[in-house]
């Protein structure tokens, strides 16, 4: 193989940086899903949207880590899906007490 053969190969193998248009996604979506999810008009609704915000406000200070230490892989898709699946996660913890 030549050398610019094998850089190739290894650009290849490198791991990528976040994606954060597809993790600003997630985000709007999830913020309109448990606007939707969450009735605000009783005090059990007013609860679980401060437990929205507080995981919205976890993953974005994730998020701006990530992007401040410029971090590879693959770890963005766990961010956005617990953003994704964070309104049944927060009726089902709302369930349980």
């Amino acid at each position: 193989m030549t050398d610019t053969a094998t850089d190739k190969a290894a650009d290849a193998k490198a791991p990528s940086e976040w994606r954060y248009k597809h993790l600003a996604f997630a985000f709007v979506v999830a913020f309109l899903v448990q606007s939707l999810v969450h009735p605000s008009l009783c005090y059990e609704g007013v609860v679980k949207t401060e437990m929205a915000l507080v995981i919205d406000a976890l993953v974005l200070g994730r998020v701006a880590v990530a992007r401040f230490t410029r971090a590879k892989g693959n770890g963005w898709i766990f961010y956005a899906a617990l953003l994704l699946a964070s309104p049944a996660l927060i009726e089902w913890i709302a369930s349980l007490a």
